[in-house]
């Protein structure tokens, strides 16, 4: 069974050329649907060929790399005290970069909302891709935990 759909700009990959346009239908099995669906990613205005390393692992960019910064901040949360950052602008999401200690950090979406705890370990970072109204870091274990520095980033 066969499918004949319009060109959407989905459909454009910048890894093909076409003469002298793109078709203005296209006549796909469902064979090729599913592996277009399986081998490509889509963007807000675009598809693109998914690549990988040499042991298999996707290659991606950052999801903030093409986003702008809204404001930041430097937490410093200690034993038996968290710290927290809480944004003044809005943002799709947040960037949290721990230093030297794992890290209890907690999402909050809106004042007063439900939360979403995730832990970040010692040098490495997590992305948030989420409207965020506050962070709050604190120390593993808390009490007791060492005190160490916790990155924000907000984007736009």
């Amino acid at each position: 069974m066969s499918v004949k759909i319009k060109w959407s700009n989905l459909f454009n990959m910048s890894e093909l050329d076409f003469e002298p346009a793109p078709p203005r239908e296209l006549v796909l099995s469902d064979e090729l649907s599913q592996t277009l669906a399986w081998l490509t990613a889509a963007t807000r205005h675009d598809r693109k060929l998914l690549r990988c390393d040499n042991n298999g692992s996707l290659l991606v960019t950052d999801a903030w790399s093409g986003l702008n910064v809204a404001e930041q901040d430097e937490l410093y949360p200690e034993s038996a005290s968290t710290d927290t950052a809480t944004a003044t602008k809005p943002n799709v999401g947040a960037l949290v970069s721990a230093s030297d200690q794992l890290v209890k950090i907690t999402f909050v979406r809106v004042s007063g909302g439900d939360t979403e705890v995730v832990y970040v370990p010692p040098y490495q970072y997590y992305w948030y891709p989420f409207k965020t109204y506050s962070i709050v870091a604190a120390v593993v274990p808390d009490p007791g935990g060492t005190a160490s520095y916790v990155g924000v980033t907000f984007y736009i």
